[in-house]
């Protein structure tokens, strides 16, 4: 095919697939932070300055040990402050490069099986790499296909991947763009990997071949492969796969062997899996998230593997079927016989057909691999506050969406090509609809307990909500559903009815529920905070004062707990110890208006 012409289908492929995007998601450019995001982006002093982004808090949340995602949160800070459309923006331009990258992987890949008279419209699943013996098509046959099917499917592939109602929380959930800016880098690994393979210029039965490109373009584009996995590895742990992916498609799609693969490139092999190193080192200094993810979190590996059958399947199924798609699944887990055996038949016929093909049907092998060596991380390694989730399946998906093309490219006619713009049309349809659930924090919780009204959290967000909104009996109404579900070991339905309570002055109720969140949670600052004020407005300021030096204990960056510190110094008649904490406040948050009030006040009375 021409160059020019090449260039003009990718330009037309590539402005259909981001303006699907736009249409689907369009309607979330102002949808708020929901869940974590605001948390995560109001109280984060890392993400005032660049230059500290690179250095996350250790409080086990999100950013958490991955320090390129609290960069980029932090420009978008720089842009937008705590406007979300900035935020949005990114995430929806990290999706359409995703999409574009998978586009670019899946036609390369495609157009090499082609040149090696595999890949052809008619039998696009031709099995193994071509054998010296296998038959050659003309010259202009194979050319004449490869014009058709190698685009037709890397465009299906990435059009039905990003339009997929499944991708919603991946992009819409500001602070899950780790799974999608980590899903961005995972494609541009393997892209810039096979593009440098391709500068090579080696033939596929090992037969030396005219160099395509210089060695200078060879080293960049492997150079970029190393930098990309690098990048993924500082993004999210599930990255950890690559290097291992990216050697299988060498074996699978250039060299044919895994022996043959590394004689050719083991130095780049050897690089892509230093960035391991990198992943050591932040997992090691993420410390604090080892109570939540990790073998040594207060949850049987043996519940939580059962659990990960039943949700693999699950994910299975909403890949097929998108519906009912649920944001947050909580934290129970799923034991029943009943729904792990059917799951259990699933997946065991998935790991042995995959190990199967890795033999027999390489090309098949590697997209079941694929699908389940990305999971692996978090199905193997217990994550105790999020035992199901659906953003997961973002780059998995990638697999099934091949899998989908190639079925509809061996439709007969125009019926292919039908068949993908109704799919994309229904998809689209289905992501921009499943966005409208992200327009509040009220009907996002409320779809939630619609769909899964056994999540004691989910309760427990819907009250936050309300309560943000100042609708006090109605958030303790569902703070005491949340109670209800799951009521022995639940410190933030307790923390956040105190707080209820401590706002309509019911300092009895209030004190009971903040006590019992701090027995059960003596590691969270806002509970030991707020047990303060409490204590401080029944009369018991020493006892008050204890509570907030237990908060700054454990958060030193607490705003908050600095500014009711100072309150107490000034009423206990210590201006200079009270200045000194407003000021601390101010220092963390400038634009604390409280604290600055009372230091203005402070400071005009001592002139």
């Amino acid at each position: 095919m021409p160059e020019k012409k090449q260039i003009r289908i990718n330009l037309i492929a590539g402005g259909v697939i981001a303006l699907a995007v736009l249409f689907a998601y369009g309607g979330s450019l102002s949808a708020p932070f929901v869940f974590d995001s605001a948390s995560i982006i109001a109280y984060n002093p890392t993400l005032r300055h660049l230059a500290s982004a690179l250095r996350p808090p250790h409080d086990g949340s999100t950013v958490d040990g991955r320090p390129l995602l609290n960069l980029s949160l932090a420009i978008n800070y720089a842009i937008s402050g705590t406007q979300v459309w900035s935020y949005h923006a990114l995430n929806l331009l990290i999706h359409i490069l995703a999409g574009f990258t998978l586009f670019g992987i899946v036609r390369r890949t495609l157009l090499q099986l082609a040149a090696d008279g595999v890949f052809t419209l008619k039998r696009a699943d031709a099995g193994d790499l071509p054998s010296r013996s296998m038959r050659k098509k003309k010259k202009s046959e194979r050319m004449g296909e490869r014009d058709a099917g190698p685009y037709f499917v890397a465009f299906a592939t990435a059009l039905l991947w990003t339009l997929h109602p499944l991708q919603t929380e991946s992009v819409t959930y500001i602070v899950q763009r780790a799974e999608s800016m980590m899903g961005l880098f995972y494609f541009l690994t393997l892209y810039c990997f096979i593009r440098g393979a391709e500068d090579t210029g080696e033939s596929t039965d090992g037969r030396p071949a005219r160099p395509r490109s210089t060695p200078v373009a060879t080293l960049i584009w492997f150079g970029l492969s190393v930098l990309a996995c690098l990048c993924g590895m500082a993004t999210k742990e599930v990255m950890v796969s690559a290097p291992v992916v990216v050697f299988l498609y060498d074996r699978t799609f250039l060299s044919g062997s895994f022996a043959e693969a590394w004689r050719r490139r083991k130095r780049v092999f050897i690089a892509l899996a230093s960035t391991w190193i990198l992943l050591a080192v932040l997992a090691i200094g993420s410390a604090s998230r080892s109570g939540t993810a990790g073998l040594g979190v207060s949850l049987r590996w043996s519940d939580y593997a059962f659990t990960q059958v039943y949700a693999i399947g699950h994910y299975l199924q909403l890949a097929l079927w998108p519906s009912p798609l649920v944001f947050d699944y909580g934290t129970a887990v799923v034991t029943q016989p009943s729904l792990v055996f059917p799951a259990a038949i699933v997946v065991t016929l998935l790991v042995v057909g995959t190990l199967v093909a890795l033999v027999r049907r390489p090309i098949l092998g590697f997209l079941g691999f694929w699908f389940l060596a990305i999971l692996a991380p978090t199905s193997l390694v217990p994550v105790a506050t999020q035992t199901i989730a659906e953003h997961r399946m973002y780059l998995p998906l990638a697999a099934l969406a091949v899998l989908a093309a190639l079925a509809i490219a061996h439709m007969p006619g125009k019926g292919g090509r039908a068949a993908v713009l109704a799919l994309a049309a229904v998809l689209g349809m289905a992501t921009a609809r499943r966005n409208d659930a992200y327009a509040s924090e009220e009907t996002l919780w409320r779809d939630n307990i619609a769909k899964k009204p056994d999540d004691a959290r989910a309760y427990n967000n819907l009250g936050n909500a309300l309560y943000m909104m100042g609708r006090i009996p109605e958030a303790a109404e569902q703070y005491g559903h949340a109670l209800q579900l799951q009521p022995d070991n639940n410190p933030e339905a307790q923390y956040n009815l105190g707080n209820c309570f401590l706002e309509e002055n019911r300092l009895p109720e209030a004190l009971s529920h903040f006590s019992e969140a701090v027995r059960l949670a003596p590691d969270n600052s806002g509970a030991h905070n707020n047990f303060g004020k409490a204590l401080a407005e029944s009369g018991r300021l020493p006892e008050a004062m204890v509570q907030f030096r237990d908060a700054l204990q454990i958060n030193p960056n607490d705003a908050e707990a600095h500014n009711n510190v100072g309150t107490l110094w000034y009423l206990m008649g210590r201006k200079p110890e009270a200045i000194a904490e407003y000021e601390e406040a101010l220092r963390i948050n400038p634009n604390f208006a409280d604290a600055r009030a009372s230091l203005d006040h402070l400071q005009a009375g001592s002139k």
